[in-house]
């Protein structure tokens, strides 16, 4: 016999949870694309390319996950 799931999240909460995915989606969305135009683009010689590397895969991957929570949660947008 299966035991039934109880969840003690509210659908409000829920949905702000999501709605905080989707926000930190966008947040990290952007730190990702400012991360890649800032190597793609003429900058000083002494920028650490590396060390901006790492913090743009940092936030794509954040991005990612963010993005994945968003979509489990039901919400579009």
């Amino acid at each position: 016999m299966p035991v039934p799931r109880i969840s003690i999240a509210s659908d409000a909460s829920l949905a702000r949870a999501a709605s905080m995915a989707g926000a930190a989606f966008w947040l990290a969305a952007a730190a990702a694309a400012v991360g890649v135009l800032a190597l793609l683009l003429p900058h000083s010689p002494r920028l650490d390319e590396a060390g901006l590397a790492a913090v743009t895969a940092g936030a794509a991957i954040l991005a990612g996950g963010a993005l994945a929570l968003t979509r489990g949660a039901g919400v579009r947008g």
